[in-house]
């Protein structure tokens, strides 16, 4: 599963936001499988200081959204695919405004 978390400083001089995204794996330690917790995305910038959106995309692969929600929205040929959908930073500065009202 795929946790992303916005964090931003809010305050008036510094409207930076960064994305992070983490997902469940497992590791093998002394012979044995352990759930593990595995950050792809260390807090990338998608909204400058001055709150203009950064260059750039997330990309999610489909196979990480639960399967709850995969066997909902996508068709059983695609369910364990590698394709990737893909959010431009501008998108998500979009919606991060929106949400803070301004």
């Amino acid at each position: 599963m795929t946790y992303i978390s916005l964090e931003y400083k809010g305050y008036h001089d510094n409207k930076t936001a960064t994305v992070s995204v983490w997902r469940a794996a497992s590791e093998e330690h002394d012979g044995r499988f352990v759930d593990i917790c595995r950050q792809d995305e260390d807090a990338v910038a998608f909204r400058d200081r001055a709150g203009r959106p950064c260059e750039g995309v997330l990309q999610l692969a489909l196979r990480v959204f639960h399967p709850k929600v995969r066997k909902k929205v996508l068709p059983a040929s695609t369910q364990d695919c590698e394709d990737k959908t893909s959010i431009l930073f501008e998108i998500l500065t979009e919606l991060l405004t929106e949400a803070e009202g301004v």
